[in-house]
């Protein structure tokens, strides 16, 4: 049976992209293929992803030590395998160095597969590898790509020439049970007063509401940023009355918690080849404070409450921008929201992911 490995890197707290790595093996396992995931060293088993449950069975896991005779410099001297043209190697766009390894030094005739989760990441690792030459992609060994968006794939196309029929897309997907405008209820303590004028304490049910808050997500090492943009707003008393939450160290439950609370979401990225977090923020409808990072582009350019500030590295940029979203929120009609976010909730359904990882490995794998 082919083999579908994924190159994956060590990262010992949770990451997006090893987190998309082990959601695609599991789902290609449960659709018969034979996929693992390929961590660098074998010390990574000591990381337990028990979020994952009843799926556990189907993730499964080799290392790079196990499969290749690496020496003390980290360099692949022979291999303790063998790979043939029915195995497919997936690497993340950010280590193009096991392209020519593999095709080049060890002559392997697998299929070789860029998972490219990101834009941003390609340029700067190849030049990095290759002293900075960008090479062409093809020639090191490229044989498919696989990305997650439109502009990813666009981007890849204009800057490489790469063939369009060799790249396909897996769009991610987001729950919507999770990410909605369903605000619900809550239960608290209020205080009745009764016919005799006595005072008590009685439990009742709510509708949740937004509130005056602010969320952010720091991330790709940003979080200065956030911090430099939000002290200028609170000392030039700009956001009197709001609430700031960083959504860190959180479960998506918490965090779909938190933003179907708050009102404004503050988006800071350098690129992306998918934004999860300005996604969630329109799902719950938050006006979102930021840039796109060319990957929001796809639902972030028809969302009528996005505002970006004019200058990304001006913090008095971001203040401005800040107070015509506290501005704007009064404006936002969350029904009109709602009927706005349908598309997406198609687009981005788990359903749809499924079909699109299936339709592409049966491709690549010529099956």
């Amino acid at each position: 049976m082919k083999t579908i490995y994924f190159i994956t890197p060590d990262m010992p707290v949770h990451s997006a992209g090893v987190l998309n790595i082990y959601k695609n093996v599991i789902a290609l396992n449960k659709f018969g293929f034979k996929a693992y995931v390929v961590h660098f060293s074998k010390q990574f088993e000591k990381i337990k992803w028990a979020k994952f449950g009843k799926d556990l069975p189907f993730l499964k896991f080799y290392y790079l030590d196990q499969l290749f005779v690496v020496n003390d410099k980290g360099q692949f001297i022979k291999t303790n395998k063998q790979f043939g043209s029915d195995d497919v190697f997936v690497v993340p766009e950010g280590f193009p160095m096991f392209f020519p390894i593999f095709k080049q030094q060890f002559k392997f005739n697998c299929k070789m597969v860029m998972y490219a989760q990101g834009w941003s990441y390609i340029i700067p690792s190849l030049g990095q590898i290759f002293n900075g030459q960008i090479p062409n992609l093809q020639q090191i060994g490229v044989d498919h790509i696989v990305t997650i968006s439109e502009e990813t794939k666009k981007y890849i196309v204009d800057c490489f020439s790469f063939p369009e029929e060799l790249i396909s897309i897996v769009d991610n997907y987001i729950d919507p049970n999770l990410f909605n405008l369903n605000l619900g209820k809550e239960t608290t303590d209020v205080v009745e007063e009764d016919e005799n004028g006595d005072l008590s304490v009685v439990s009742k049910e709510i509708d949740v509401e937004k509130k005056n808050m602010i969320c952010f997500m720091p991330r790709r090492g940003v979080e200065i940023w956030y911090q430099t943009i939000l002290l200028l707003a609170n000392s030039t008393k700009k956001i009197n009355g709001w609430e700031i939450k960083p959504l860190i160290n959180m479960t998506q439950e918490q965090v779909a918690e938190e933003l179907k609370r708050s009102k404004i979401f503050l988006h800071y990225t350098d690129g992306e080849g998918f934004g999860y977090p300005p996604l969630e923020a329109r799902m719950t409808g938050n006006v979102i404070v930021g840039n796109s990072g060319l990957g929001s582009d796809a639902f972030l350019g028809d969302y009528s409450h996005w505002i970006q500030p004019n200058d990304l590295k001006n913090p008095y940029h971001w203040v401005e921008a800040i107070e015509r979203a506290i501005a704007m929120c009064g404006e936002v009609d969350y029904k009109e929201v709602e009927l706005s976010n349908a598309k997406y909730v198609e687009k981005y359904s788990f359903n749809n992911y499924l079909k699109q990882l299936n339709d592409t490995y049966k491709k690549i794998i010529g099956e």
